[in-house]
């Protein structure tokens, strides 16, 4: 029998429950958003922002903080202010978004980054982050959280591939950063 237009589906495997967007804080990053509103908009879904807060990349910011009395510390009120960030920046693009009449909500996770996306899915949602698409050197300095979200996700994913122009300023900005 033929599908009637107007005429509601019953639900399949195409439709989500919401869309879980990976942020990390960059312009980069939320080049993915115009996609997710779009997406969202159509199937009538929420979106869900997802940020990680990695407390180990902390211990290698300066080295010197592990063997320093208040070391310890220190390592932790950077990782609250951190995470204090992490909030005001989900919560400044929830108003944004609810804004524009959509349903969203938002988390902050602790841990390794691929771990912590790959756990904040739930078996009917879909995955949206932006790729950096480096290569070379600079993707094995910096790691592909893309590729690891890839390969590890029980849920079907959105891939947006960062505008050249703005992912070099980036990518500039994390080396200045690691060089420091």
């Amino acid at each position: 029998m033929a599908e009637q237009p107007g005429v509601a589906r019953e639900r399949d495997n195409t439709v989500y429950d919401r869309i879980v967007v990976a942020l990390d804080g960059s312009r980069v990053a939320e080049q993915v958003l115009p996609h997710v509103e779009t997406l969202a908009r159509v199937l009538n879904v929420p979106i869900h922002l997802v940020r990680v807060v990695d407390p180990s990349a902390f211990s290698l910011v300066d080295p010197t903080w592990a063997g320093s009395p208040g070391g310890l510390t220190a390592v932790l009120v950077a990782i609250e202010a951190e995470q204090t960030a992490a909030g005001e920046y989900l919560e400044s693009l929830r108003q944004h978004l609810d804004v524009h009449g959509l349903r969203v909500t938002f988390e902050i996770r602790s841990g390794p980054v691929v771990d912590e996306i790959v756990a904040s899915v739930r078996p009917e949602d879909l995955l949206a982050l932006t790729t950096h698409g480096r290569t070379g050197l600079l993707r094995w300095f910096l790691g592909s959280v893309a590729e690891g979200v890839m390969r590890r996700s029980p849920v079907p994913l959105l891939l947006v591939r960062a505008r050249k122009e703005d992912d070099n300023k980036q990518a500039n900005r994390d080396a200045s950063a690691h060089s420091s």
